[in-house]
Formats: C-alpha cells, structure tokens, sequence
C-alpha cells in the first residue's frame, strides 16, 4: 500500500489461495504509547517512547539491535493512525497484553486481524491499481549483472507453470516466518514435535531466497513459543483466554505455578514443566475477560465447549470436574489468590496487577498449551528496510519487512510489538522501494 501511494506499480505474489498470509491469524494487538488513551485510564498509565524502547530491549535479553528497536518504537503510534486512515477499527480499551509487560496495547476492534488489517489494505491497493497474483509462490530472486535485484521467478501453484516477474524498481520480501517448516525449526532451534500457531505457509519461504541472493541471517536461533496455544490445534486461544490481572493459571492440580503477566518464553517454559504440558486459565463471569467469552456468538461458544476448548461451570468444583482439574486443590488456589486480591498485592508470584476476585458464577476455564509461535530470526537488515550482506553491505534492490527479518526482538519479542513491525517497517520498505 505504501508502495502505490508513493508513486510505484505493484504486483503483489501471494503463494496461498488468499491473501494475509500469517497476517491473518494474528491476535490482532499493536503496541504503542498512546497519550490520549493512556491518560484516560483508571488509573491513569504514564508512558513513553523511551520506556517502549527500554521493554522492548530488555524483554529480548538485549539482543536486538537498538537502531531497530528506537525506529518500531518511535513510529508505533504513527503506524496504528495510519491504520485508522486507512480502514482499521479499535477498541476503546488500552490494556497489557500477555508478555507485553506494559498497559500499551490495543486490539482490532473485531479481533480479527484478516478483517480489521488486510482487507481494507487489499482494497487500497486495488483503488491504486496494484495487482494480486494469487496461488504464485515465488521461488528464486533474479539479478543483473550489477547485482540489483530485478525481479522473482515464480511457479503456479496450482498447475506449476512457471513465471518470471520483472521488477522496474525492487522487491521487497514480505513472506513471513518459518515456524511452520518443521525442517527449518529442527536447524535453527533443535525443537520437534511443538504444533504451530501459523499458518502452513509460514516455511521461511523468503528466508530462503534471501540466503540464496546473498543475505547474511539474524538471530536464527531464537523462535518464541507461545503459552496461549490450543492444546490440539496449536492455534491461539488468546482472544477468549482471560484478562491477565483477572485471571490465574493453573496446572491439573489446580494449582498456580507461574507469574500470570510474565514474559511468554517463561510462561511457556513453565508450562512445559507441568503435567501434560497444560495449563488452565480460570476466570469468573465479572472480570474474566474483555471481548472474549461474553464476545463470542452463541454457536461459537457452544461449539468450543463440545469440543473441550472451553468450560463453563456453576461452580469451581464443577468447572475442576469438567475440565480434568483436582477440585479441592483448585478451591484452595482461588481463595488463596481472593486473598491476595483483598490485599492488593500479589505476593505469592508478584504478579503486576490484581483487581478483582474469581468469585461470581459462571466459572470458565480455557486449556492452554505452549506452541511455535513466532520466529525471531531472519534477514539482515538495517533501519530502512535494505537486506544485508555480510559484510554489512546493501543488496541493490532489495528490501524485507515483517517476521522474514531478524534482529528487531532479539531472544524474546514483547506480546503486540508484531503488528507494530510489519506496519512500520512494512511503510519503510514500501517508501524505499518506490523511491529506489
């Protein structure tokens, strides 16, 4: 889109049968600090680009390179306007988000990203005159004798005939992760077996063709698990899973193990370490959730309790029996952190903020299962998008944007930031590319 409306033709190649790629499954959140709404909290959230900056380097071990960090941070909240220009709807509420560790982020407000970030943006590009080619997985970068990058090659994919697109200006890789190659996570990460919440086509696909055109990798070996997966999908549960500061986690014992409104690599671990490698989110029918359960239509909440998503209970004792939780240790768990909320402090596992008890029927309990998530690693590249060599130099024409980069969240990525980096860097590569 920022391509178009700085001047340039585009084509876009999307290897699925529809467009958002990974996009499209995501939560939704975009971080940033935000004045206007942050001040209007109760109570009232102070916060800045300096400490978005500070969160963000330190949520990933300092590992991330601090000239791409200062550029997301300092443009978040310019990308979420840009957003609303161009389509997209939010909630009223400001809220910390699992591992954002920070009352920053913001949801679409329909908490589906497909509708609230791709669609108005694909309806853009067509009012520009940008063209989709769909089923067309591009394959190999193409060029000259200078080196420029001057296009792709490309296969149907429905067919396999192949294509070559010719490129007056660049390319840009916007191609995703690779969470959803099992061969590339065995590689770089040495996991197996964890499901994904990606989409299938998430196979580091433009990681691939940046290696093999000369690109230097980032942070390969960093992939983020999050603990908000369902136990047999692997898909996220997070828009349904409970406000963090009105919800505990517990394990089958009913037990609580881990701090609610941790980082997601320690939540996760954490989990791993418990029986079945399940935890549970418990939450009453008050304060449970923000546009979850009480969101959800009537078929769809039905749906999910037949299929043991979710559990709804009269009482704890029933909601334990139903979900395969301990009763009494559950019982006792809860009037544990009733207590803590009275006091109005966490002491148990310090966790950020307490609000209300778990108290008021219904009960809901959501089973929650660590699954890949997010890779962390991928093309080098420096604060306008270029993709490196090596040896740190640019490969002519050639620019990324979005989880096929590497070094911007270092060992961990802060829950929300995501969105924020395909938006930000995304306009950058849009604006480079058009003006190469």
């Amino acid at each position: 889109t920022e391509a178009l409306e700085n001047g340039a033709t585009v084509i876009i190649l999307e290897k699925n049968e529809m467009i958002g790629g990974n996009t499209a499954r995501a939560g939704g959140t975009l971080n940033a600090p935000d004045p206007e709404r942050q001040s209007k909290m109760n109570p009232p959230v102070e916060d800045s680009v300096e400490l978005f900056i500070k969160n963000t380097l330190e949520a990933g071990d300092f590992k991330a390179d601090p000239e791409l960090v200062k550029v997301l941070c300092s443009h978040a909240l310019e990308a979420r306007h840009w957003l609303t220009e161009h389509g997209t709807k939010w909630t009223e509420m400001v809220y910390q988000t699992i591992g954002g560790l920070w009352p920053r982020s913001l949801d679409e407000k329909d908490k589906i990203a497909y509708n609230g970030f791709v669609a108005p943006l694909a309806k853009r590009v067509a009012e520009l005159g940008g063209k989709v080619v769909l089923n067309c997985k591009a394959e190999k970068l193409v060029a000259n004798n200078d080196g420029r990058i001057s296009g792709v090659e490309a296969i149907d994919t429905k067919n396999g005939q192949a294509y070559k697109f010719t490129a007056k200006k660049a390319v840009i890789l916007a191609t995703g992760g690779y969470a959803a190659s099992a061969e590339l996570v065995k590689k770089y990460n040495g996991l197996s077996g964890l499901p994904t919440s990606n989409a299938p086509t998430s196979t580091g696909d433009g990681i691939n063709m940046g290696v093999a055109a000369g690109a230097a990798l980032e942070g390969m070996q960093y992939v983020q698990i999050h603990p908000h997966g369902n136990p047999v999908t692997g898909g996220l549960q997070s828009h349904f899973a409970g406000v963090i500061k009105n919800s505990i986690y517990v394990n089958k014992n009913g037990k609580r193990f881990v701090e609610e409104s941790g980082r997601r690599d320690v939540i996760s671990n954490a989990t791993i370490e418990q029986p079945g490698q399940i935890m549970y989110s418990i939450f009453d029918s008050e304060g449970g959730f923000y546009a979850g359960v009480k969101a959800l239509p009537d078929a769809e909440l039905k749906n999910l309790t037949s299929k043991g998503y979710l559990f709804v209970g009269d009482s704890l004792e029933d909601l334990a029996k139903k979900a395969g939780i301990d009763p009494e240790g559950l019982k006792a768990t809860v009037a544990r952190y009733n207590e803590l909320v009275a006091a109005g402090k966490d002491t148990d596992f310090e966790k950020d903020e307490v609000e209300l008890p778990i108290g008021k029927a219904p009960f809901y309990c959501v089973p929650l299962s660590p699954t890949l998530h997010h890779t962390m690693g991928g093309l080098k590249v420096d604060a306008k998008s270029h993709v490196l060599k090596a040896d740190g130099t640019v490969i002519p024409g050639l620019y990324a944007a979005g989880e096929v980069t590497g070094g911007l969240h270092g060992g961990n990525r802060l829950g929300g930031n995501a969105v924020a980096d395909f938006v930000v860097f995304g306009r950058i590569a849009g604006q480079e590319a058009a003006n190469f």
